[in-house]
């Protein structure tokens, strides 16, 4: 049986919403137009949206990505032992 996972107020270091917008408040911008972000980034973001709008997302499973990530790990282990 699978366990549940803990509630973030368990969690020695959880900021609840109420306490993270009085103490970072000043840092947040009200406008997302007001955050100054350089131009690479938005140049970026852009070509990723065409690529997601043109192509779609490509998304698997955890399951498969934690196999293929292990069987990568392997083989590269495998590599550098010279097996």
């Amino acid at each position: 049986m699978a366990s549940r996972a803990p509630s973030p107020q368990s969690d020695p270091n959880y900021w609840p919403p109420e306490k993270c917008k009085e103490r970072f408040g000043s840092f947040l911008a009200a406008d997302p137009a007001e955050i100054d972000a350089p131009d690479w980034h938005v140049a970026l973001l852009k070509e990723r949206m065409a690529d997601y709008c043109k192509n779609g997302v490509h998304m698997i499973a955890f399951e498969e990505f934690e196999k293929e990530l292990l069987d990568d790990l392997l083989e590269d282990l495998k590599y550098f032992n010279g097996k």
